[in-house]
């Protein structure tokens, strides 16, 4: 009986240690050399979780975080009145997100290693708007460019360029369909008025 109490105390002392070495969770404030400032959570000694991060330079990001990288869904703010909403993974923008920009401008949709890629739509400041194909950064693939004036161009892009067959609809009815090249008409293939 006593060596049966014996092991038993020793099983829960092994199992105690073991959960206190697995749990180093916990909740905190550290203030960097540089003038940083982390609140938030901890694991490990990483900053892992939510918390927030306060730039000395006026930046904020407010989310998830692992191994001390963004990763997972955060609100970035920059002292510009830029701003990004979504996802992260190994501290840069990936996935879905928003960023506005202090003029208006703002774009929604895909991001891949921090600029626009993938689906998306960019709305300039003067209401002008890009719905199609982003890649690293620039207009690339199948996209609808709509114009100030009315007009709009459907059909493809090459590093923000029209490029390729496409289709310039004009405000008044007119069609110009046909090859483009780096942003300039080639030639038709159909013109009608």
């Amino acid at each position: 009986m006593k060596k049966q109490v014996i092991i038993i105390i020793g099983i829960l002392l092994i199992l105690f240690s073991c959960k206190k070495e697995r749990n180093h969770n916990i909740y905190g404030t550290i203030t960097f050399p540089d003038g940083d400032k982390y609140i938030g959570n901890f694991k490990d000694g990483n900053i892992d979780g939510y918390g927030t991060y306060l730039f000395l330079n006026g930046q904020k990001y407010v989310g998830n975080f692992k191994d001390f990288k963004l990763d997972g869904y955060g609100t970035y703010t920059y002292p510009s009145g830029e701003k990004y909403v979504g996802n992260y993974k190994d501290g840069k923008k990936n996935g879905y997100g928003t960023f506005t920009y202090p003029d208006g401008e703002k774009y929604v949709g895909n991001f891949k290693d921090n600029k626009m890629d993938g689906f998306g739509t960019y709305t300039y400041s003067n209401s002008e708007k890009y719905v199609g194909n982003f890649k690293n950064g620039l207009k690339n693939g199948y996209g609808t460019d709509i114009f100030l004036n009315g007009d709009k161009y459907v059909g493809n892009f090459k590093d923000d360029y029209c490029d390729g067959y496409g289709t310039y609809i004009f405000l008044n009815g007119k069609i110009r369909e046909g090859y483009w090249k780096n942003g300039v008409f080639s030639y038709s293939v159909k013109l009608t008025r």
